[in-house]
């Protein structure tokens, strides 16, 4: 997934510098920059999680399972918040 997320935000970042001279908003590159960065935080997370299996670490796979809880937990907040204030979302979408 990481891999897939790198093409996408290293395409996005090529495709816009083709056209860089008709777009004059400077935040037109940072979906892609946030793109790669999340790219970076699963390759990491997905080497923890690699690494503590291969070594068959109980320290590390806790560690790995710590931070799958906390980005889940992130994204049920997400969702629960943005269900809660659906219209100010969609004013400010």
């Amino acid at each position: 997934a990481a891999a897939g997320l790198g093409c996408v935000g290293g395409y996005v970042i090529n495709t816009y510098k083709s056209y860089d001279n008709f777009l004059q908003d400077q935040h037109a590159l940072l979906p892609a920059t946030i793109i790669i960065w999340v790219t970076a935080v699963m390759f990491i997370i997905g080497l923890i999680g690699c690494c503590a299996t291969f070594r068959e670490s109980r320290v590390g796979l806790g560690l790995f399972l710590a931070i799958v809880l906390i980005i889940f937990i992130a994204e049920v907040s997400a969702f629960v918040l943005g269900f809660v204030y659906r219209e100010k979302v969609k004013t400010d979408i």
